[in-house]
């Protein structure tokens, strides 16, 4: 069987947050069932489930690589077209 850890992470606005491609995004893009990379404090509390102050979370799946700007969807890398796909939002 699989064992499973839970910790807490608490994110305050010196929390660095961004996506894979190094885009920066806030606390209120992180949406449940998002993949992460975690950097965290090693002063857990001993709650249970612990706690831990979170320095860096970089968003490893998606949505965090598209952005709607202007009734347009853009997918891929910002800032090189050549890897962005552009759909009409309507």
């Amino acid at each position: 069987s699989r064992i499973q850890s839970v910790v807490v992470m608490i994110v305050d606005e010196h929390t660095l947050i961004h996506c894979s491609d190094g885009k920066r995004i806030t606390s209120r893009d992180l949406k449940e069932g998002m993949t992460v990379d975690a950097w965290i404090s090693k002063a857990m509390t001993k709650s249970i489930p612990p706690q831990a102050r979170a320095y860096r979370i970089i968003v490893k799946s998606n949505p965090c690589g598209t952005a709607v700007t202007d009734g347009f969807l853009y997918t891929g890398i910002p800032g090189k077209p050549e890897s962005q796909i552009r759909f009409v939002v309507t």
